[in-house]
């Protein structure tokens, strides 16, 4: 690039050395601090550049655009407070192990704390929820200062990418003049060399295989549990090859283990009947476990309660939470690589018929009930429609669960049938309602060959409606839209029922609905009822093809209460 008079020309390196890591995904929210950077990513022709006004709304829309290219998304904001709106993404992203790398501009060092305009303390704002923070030297006129640039760059793609993955943050403080002349700043071509690190596979030493292969033919009644994680065909198919009379396999729905024969998934809906009646027949001698977080609290409870002889989990990584109180050994190994290599080592273990049939018994009764009682059309419940739709969705759709009720109910009704691999989705690692339909829309912008459903309530929608405050929306997103008038979570759950300020301060008990937002957004919208427009609606928004579509369901939150209590209390014991 030829030499100008414009003082933060070499930031054009930080895309090119992005793009040469194979990242080509920024989302800029527009700033005039930032302009440096901003000018930076959109004159590079290899990066994929989006406008996001909000900052919040911009850092969800990142966090589904990484989870589903699985590579690290930039973001770019300017000075002051926005950086703050960043940061429920940025927490979420690092609960649920995804790449960000997160540039906000900065005034210079010496006017910090100066009652300078839209000015901050902003390095190291985010704390222990990045991997790693770095700020960009001020002057970059001096060759030192151009090859420190470069080296925080690929240091700070590569920590963001090694296991966990990870945000991380790069501050970078800018001098004016802020934009460049006419003719200046434009991309060329350079040759710039990147750090590159080769990451073997992980793979388990002889001695090692023996004493586990050991332990698992001694273990009669073994159990392996699914916490949340992205779709992995390879450790699916390793799971499925497992002997179907040796295991019992658990997913919930956000672990996206539905596919697999025989799992089971009603987990939550028997084993509260067993913590009660103090049943230790369902308690594994060995747990193995992999993945984030669980959604089942009764299988949390139980397995707290009653507690494995043995619990291992898998992870390629020192650290490992102890969910089930019962953890005694980290197994650091992916969890695919694991049963990859043990598959020859497994050797027959001594029959436990009696404790699998319990768990695959007991878990059909509930599909049974379920599947009945979705049936049923003696009332318009949302629980009940939300379960006639998910068994509508198309193959090999990707599915999107907000937090609170939709969650919740999507882990009770399952995924049915399994051979149409529908993916799921939530932002379960620190479980807000603040940025769900933001980051559905992520993902669908960044996956355009796939149909992609959001499962919202409406507190989450209203939350979150400046995620439609975007140049482009996806044309393959459809949202479903439970709109009990607010809150009805705390009608459903122990505790808030019983408190004389539920109306008053849990409950957000408002008629706000979503037929300006279609309208101001342009966006098709649908909505029924009551059971008898039920049918023709349903098809009408399945069929909804090549455009975003609202379908808003709307009841009332008291009898929807009345209902899933119905729906407790009848379900089989």
């Amino acid at each position: 690039m030829p030499t100008s008079n414009y003082p933060h020309e070499r930031i054009a390196d930080i895309p090119e050395i992005l793009s040469q890591y194979g990242i080509c995904h920024a989302i800029i929210s527009p700033g005039s601090r930032s302009a440096p950077l901003t000018l930076a990513f959109a004159r590079h022709p290899l990066f994929v550049s989006r406008v996001v006004p909000d900052e919040r709304t911009a850092a969800f829309t990142a966090l589904g655009i990484a989870q589903q290219t699985r590579k690290p998304v930039v973001l770019i904001c300017t000075s002051g407070s926005a950086m703050m709106n960043y940061f429920p993404a940025v927490a979420e992203a690092f609960f649920t192990e995804t790449p960000l790398l997160i540039f906000t501009a900065d005034r210079p060092p010496e006017w910090i704390d100066q009652l300078d305009g839209q000015t901050v303390r902003q390095t190291e704002l985010y704390g222990k929820h990045v991997k790693a923070n770095f700020s960009l030297p001020v002057a970059l006129s001096n060759p030192d200062a151009q090859w420190h640039l470069r080296r925080i760059v690929a240091e700070a793609v590569l920590l963001s990418t090694a296991f966990p993955p990870a945000p991380v943050h790069i501050n970078a403080p800018f001098r004016e003049p802020l934009y460049p002349n006419e003719g200046e700043f434009n991309y060329q071509k350079q040759n710039l060399k990147i750090l590159k690190i080769d990451n073997p596979k992980h793979a388990l030493n002889l001695e090692t295989k023996q004493e586990l292969a050991q332990i698992w033919k001694s273990s009669q009644r073994k159990l392996i549990v699914l916490g949340q994680q992205q779709k992995d065909e390879t450790l699916l198919r390793y799971l499925a090859a497992l002997p179907k009379e040796d295991v019992i396999i658990v997913s919930d729905i956000i672990a996206n283990g539905h596919e697999l024969p025989q799992v089971v998934r009603h987990q939550d809906l028997f084993l509260k009947d067993k913590i009660e009646q103090q049943d230790d027949s369902y308690q594994p001698d060995l747990l193995i476990t992999m993945g984030l977080s669980i959604i089942s609290k009764n299988l949390k409870l139980y397995l707290r309660r009653f507690n494995p002889k043995a619990h291992w989990h898998l992870r390629p990584s020192s650290h490992a939470a102890d969910t089930f109180q019962s953890l005694e050994r980290l197994i650091r190994i992916s969890p695919a690589d694991f049963f990859e290599d043990m598959a020859e080592s497994w050797g027959h273990s001594p029959n436990a018929k009696d404790f699998q049939s319990q768990w695959l018994v007991s878990d059909e009764a509930q599909r049974q009930y379920v599947a009945n009682y979705i049936q049923e059309k003696s009332y318009f419940y949302e629980f009940r429609i939300l379960g006639r739709i998910l068994r509508r969705l198309p193959k090999q759709a990707v599915l999107h669960l907000a937090n609170s009720t939709a969650v919740r109910y999507a882990n009770l009704l399952g995924l049915y049938p399994e051979e149409r691999q529908v993916e799921v989705f939530a932002n379960r690692g620190t479980s807000g309602i603040d940025g769900s339909t933001s980051t559905a829309i992520g993902h669908a912008l960044a996956d355009e060959h796939r149909q992609h459903f959001l499962v919202t309530g409406d507190m989450a929608f209203f939350y979150d409606r400046n995620a439609f405050w975007q140049k482009k929306l996806p044309s393959n997103l459809k949202i479903i839209l439970l709109n009990n008038d607010g809150g009805g979570i705390f009608n459903l759950i122990k505790g808030p029922p019983s408190q004389p300020e539920l109306l008053e301060y849990f409950l957000d008990e408002r008629t706000l609905l979503a037929d300006n937002i279609a309208k101001e957004f342009k966006i098709q919208h649908i909505t029924a009822e009551r059971n008898g427009e039920l049918p023709e609606k349903l098809e009408a928004f399945i069929d909804s093809k090549n455009k975003l579509c609202i379908f808003e369901i709307r009841s009332a939150s008291r009898a929807n209460t009345l209902l899933w209590k119905h729906f407790f209390e009848n379900r089989p014991r």
